[in-house]
């Protein structure tokens, strides 16, 4: 320790003072008796104190164990001690004399301007009349019952007196002997504990309390409250007084507060002060209101164990501290050491203190610098200010409790930056000059001038390639145009061309066909039909650059029809042959199978087979060979795939011109003439069938073009298009809607939150109805035909185990599947449930996820139930149905078919009229257990039934198509693979050691 003339401003007068050390000494008032004599009441008596010599005395006109809670002196000079176990006593002239009409309950007092005393007792107010001795309780309520244990009472105005109770704080007018709350709405009813209060000279009042200071300025309604936050030196608050100057002191549980206010803005402005052991402030907590401001200048503080007093009067040195300096430097969190490098760069070259700049690399940007003001006096006090130029718009303010301040910055962007840092001790007096450091970090290579100068120059490169392939592109473009406009020129010429030469042709060929019937036989018969070939060559170049142009201008379409390939390919034997024979060509057509049934366009692949034997022939010498070959798909290939294959021992393609065979107005170097857009229409032919053409060729030896097509095409289907069917199949699907494919659930549900809520839930997945209760859900159901119904069970009207067993009664929807839910969860109901037909049972409140998994279950369930029927070829009702009516009405369907299999005029019409059902009924009946429609359902037990047969082995195909129902074996054994997948014949060889399962 050591002294410094700014240091123990407080003077501190402990417990050895008061010579004991046996117990504690609270001191907990304080007045003056003489200029020079200061009584000080403590919780042990009454002591009397000299400030010249700091002598401590005991006062020995009161009991040594007196309790002393506050003293009070009159206009008349006389002291008023009011103790917690000794009663009141009054002090005049030095005698000493007990006042009996008091009592031991009194708190505080005050004096009244008539010269009575209000009275602050343990049960309330009550007046004290000092000459008649006559003591009168005041019973006024406060917040609705009888005020009690009043604390503290001070002036307020001429009328009225401020107070502190247990209840709250009060104002009490004593002329009206009326008590108001004008604090209640400010303080919101907060339940605080208020330990002291003042009224300065200024009119403000000030209100203490363990969780802050409050500041009332009851001319304009204000309420402030200061925290330490706003500078109090701490938050717990046991005294308020205020000194000549008008500075208000404020004593805590950790120090001492000095507030100075500025009254000249629209609002109150605090600057503080504080001070703390190290200024000699008693380490103990002081008490309650015990703090007193003499006459002479001297301020008193009482606390535990001894109290603190200040002369006011001797002028107080708050010095500006000096200009902080720099003590520490971190990065990341670690200590930046002189000298020492940090990737690769040496951060400080000398201590910081010296150092005036700071340099730092990009990722070098999480740092904290320490500066201390050098505040030896009271280092707890030191207060600093710091702004980085650059980052803070304004000063942040911090207080250093050891003295050392420190300010951390985060992901500094690259820049130049100036930490300014200035500092404070307790008096707030700012420094006038501050330090400062520069701080620098420097930016990434790719955020440098040089690396800005490189995005310049490539940007520059990159906009530059960009305009020049625009111009490139561009330039293209312009040339493909003026390519395309010269080709459309020469398609418009060729096209005029070959519709002038149609009609000369039509005038030629004609003629020559009369002329062959009437020369028959003679001599220049084959000179004319030499005639007649050519010129039919001739019209077939012309319209084959008519189909080119048609082509090329607004594109082909597929005209599919159901053919067989093999017979179509065949044909063209008989055409080529007579050529063959001419040329002494070796021509020929394998194929693989007898016959594939597919849809093709007849049209365009009789082109594309045309010109493919045409180039054959025309390239292959006499004594050559011309191969067409039918295969199945390779291994290479997709299964669903044929391949043709022309296959001739010409000359051949040369391996340059292989790549360029099928563009257009391309004329291979070893072409005999030709306008090079017949294998380029073949190409577009093939590819308009999703297929591919290739070629190789061995030049003089053998060339094969092979086109591969799909098997699995099938027309579009259109409103107005006319399929091949049963015409049964149309009525039935007249009445069905095909534009969605969810399935329909239907909620009966009477709660229409919970109703809501399901819909709402079960939109998403599927197509779903409601009903508010079990008879209009009946309806719907009726109507609507639902894949699924879930129903609540206590409803009004009709109750859900009602609609279940309506629903499962009823052969229109007994296939339905039904999910109970219900809050009512005992067995017995349960089983009532499900003796109702009920396929699921829930108890309210169920999981939306088991719901959801349930329906889905089901609905698979009936899903693999069609499944299972259109696998076996033998039906077994229960497998299929999932109540004993859609088993009967099977049973029945069943029964009719087998009386009907060999009946071909068996129809639908009938099949209901049987069954007794309507045939809309009917077809819906028959869709949700089979998944087919009746006509389908008919065709498909009439082809199980052929299968049974063929298994059998006991007759061929045309009598097994002529027992199960068909007219023709062309449309049985079309719908026969279309069901199993193979012929009928096929199937039979297949199936003789097969079981009962479908393959």
């Amino acid at each position: 320790m050591y002294y410094h003339p700014d240091r123990f401003k407080f003077k501190n007068v402990g417990k050895t003072f008061f010579g004991t050390q046996l117990k504690d000494i609270d001191v907990t008032c304080f007045e003056q008796t003489t200029q020079n004599t200061i009584l000080v009441g403590t919780k042990n008596g009454l002591y009397s104190y000299l400030p010249e010599t700091s002598k401590l005395s005991i006062f020995t006109g009161l009991p040594a164990d007196a309790d002393c809670l506050s003293m009070t002196k009159d206009s008349q000079n006389r002291i008023w001690i009011c103790t917690r176990n000794k009663g009141v006593f009054c002090l005049q002239n030095n005698q000493i004399k007990h006042i009996n009409q008091l009592g031991g309950n009194c708190r505080s007092m005050v004096e009244k301007p008539d010269g009575q005393f209000l009275v602050a007792t343990s049960d309330g107010l009550a007046n004290f009349n000092a000459k008649t001795g006559k003591l009168e309780h005041s019973k006024l309520p406060l917040n609705g019952e009888a005020l009690r244990s009043v604390s503290q009472l001070i002036p307020f105005d001429t009328q009225s007196f401020l107070g502190r109770s247990n209840d709250g704080l009060f104002v009490y007018n004593y002329k009206k002997n009326s008590i108001s709350e004008p604090l209640k709405e400010l303080l919101k009813n907060e339940n605080q504990h208020y330990t002291a209060i003042f009224k300065d000279s200024r009119g403000i009042v000030w209100i203490g309390t363990q969780d802050g200071l409050n500041v009332w300025q009851p001319s304009k309604a204000e309420l402030h409250t200061l925290f330490t936050d706003d500078g109090l030196v701490n938050n717990s608050i046991k005294g308020i007084t205020e000194d000549k100057q008008g500075l208000i002191w404020v004593t805590t549980a950790g120090g001492v507060s000095r507030i100075a206010v500025d009254t000249k803005g629209k609002q109150l402005r605090f600057s503080m002060a504080n001070f703390n052991h190290l200024d000699g402030v008693i380490e103990n907590e002081f008490t309650a209101s015990a703090v007193f401001a003499s006459n002479n200048g001297q301020l008193y503080m009482g606390g535990v164990n001894g109290f603190n007093s200040i002369d006011l009067q001797k002028p107080w040195s708050f010095k500006q501290l000096q200009k902080p300096l720099f003590t520490g430097l971190m990065l990341f969190g670690t200590h930046v050491k002189t000298g020492e490098s940090y990737d690769g760069n040496v951060i400080l070259k000398n201590a910081i203190a010296t150092t005036n700049r700071i340099t730092l690399n990009y990722n070098q940007n999480f740092i904290s610098v320490d500066f201390s003001a050098l505040n030896y006096v009271n280092p707890t006090q030191t207060y600093y200010r710091y702004r980085l130029e650059g980052v803070d718009d304004n000063w942040r303010e911090i207080v250093a409790q050891n003295g050392t301040g420190s300010a951390s910055y985060t992901n500094l962007a690259p820049g130049t930056y100036v930490l300014k840092v200035k500092a404070a001790s307790n008096s707030r007096e700012w420094s006038k000059e501050y330090a400062e450091i520069k701080i620098v970090v420097n930016p990434p290579f790719w955020k440098t001038p040089i690396a800005y100068v490189l995005y310049l120059a490539l940007i520059s490169l990159l906009l530059y390639l960009s305009l020049s392939y625009y111009k490139k592109w561009t330039n293209q473009q312009l040339m493909r145009k003026n390519e395309e406009k010269l080709n459309q020129m020469k398609f418009s010429f060729f096209t005029n061309v070959s519709h002038e030469f149609r009609t000369p042709l039509t005038l030629i060929i004609t003629p020559l066909e009369s002329i062959l019937k009437e020369i028959k036989g003679t001599a220049i018969e084959s000179r004319i039909q030499l005639v007649q070939r050519h010129a039919l060559n001739l019209q077939y170049l012309v319209n084959q650059l008519l189909d080119f142009r048609r082509l090329e201008i607004s594109g082909e379409k597929l005209n599919l029809t159901f053919g067989d390939w093999v017979d179509f390919v065949m044909q063209f034997e008989d055409l080529f042959s007579k050529l063959a024979q001419e040329k002494q060509i070796n021509f020929s057509i394998q194929s693989e199978k007898s016959a594939l049934f597919i849809y093709f366009d007849k049209d365009k692949l009789h082109k594309v087979i045309n010109n493919l034997l045409s180039n054959a022939f025309k390239f292959t010498p006499s004594g050559g060979t011309i191969t067409v070959r039918i295969l199945q798909s390779l291994e290479n290939q997709s299964p669903d795939s044929v391949q043709l294959e022309v296959i001739d021992s010409g000359s051949g393609i040369s391996e340059n011109d292989l790549p360029n065979v099928f563009n257009r107005f391309y004329q291979a170097s070893t072409t005999q003439g030709g306008s090079g857009i017949g294998l380029h229409l073949v190409k577009e032919y093939v590819e308009l069938h999703s297929g591919v053409i290739m070629v190789e060729s061995e030049p003089n030896v053998k060339t094969v073009f092979s086109v591969i097509i799909p098997t699995n095409l099938v027309p579009p289907k259109t409103d107005s298009e006319i399929l091949i069917i049963d015409s049964e199949d149309a009525i039935d699907n007249q009445n069905i809607e095909t534009t969605s494919k969810k399935e329909t659930l239907l909620v009966v549900e009477d709660n229409d939150d919970l109703r809501r809520f399901l819909v709402t839930e079960l939109s998403p997945k599927y197509e779903v109805f409601e009903a508010a209760d079990g008879e209009e859900g009946e309806k719907l159901a009726l109507s609507k035909s639902p894949d699924l119904i879930i129903s609540d069970v206590m409803m009004p009207k009709v109750d859900g185990v009602e609609l279940c067993k309506r629903i499962k009664s009823n052969v229109q929807t007994s296939h339905i599947p039904v999910v109970l839910l219900t809050a009512r969860t005992s067995e017995e109901l349960k089983l009532t449930g499900y003796q109702s037909g009920a396929d699921e049972y829930l108890a309210k409140p169920f999981n939306l996820e088991i719901l959801l998994l349930r329906i889905e279950k089901l609905i698979k369930q009936k899903n693999q139930r069609q499944s299972a029927f259109s696998k076996k070829i033998e039906v077994n009702p229960k497998e299929i149905t999932i109540t004993s009516i859609d088993e009967q009405l099977i049973e029945k369907a069943l029964d009719y078919m087998e009386k009907n299999m060999d009946n071909p005029d068996y129809s639908v019409q009938q099949f209901s009229q049987d069954l007794g059902m309507d045939r809309t009924v009917l077809y819906k009946k028959m869709q949700s257990i089979t998944g087919l429609a009746p006509s389908e359902f008919i065709r498909s037990i009439r082809l199980k039934r052929a299968a049974q047969l063929l298994i059998q082995g006991q007759y061929p195909v045309a009598e097994v198509a002529e027992k199960v129902g068909f007219n023709t074996q062309k449309y049985f054994s079309k719908y026969f693979k279309e069901a199993f997948g193979v012929s009928p014949s096929k199937y039979a060889q297949n199936n003789n050691n097969a079981d009962n399962e479908l393959l």
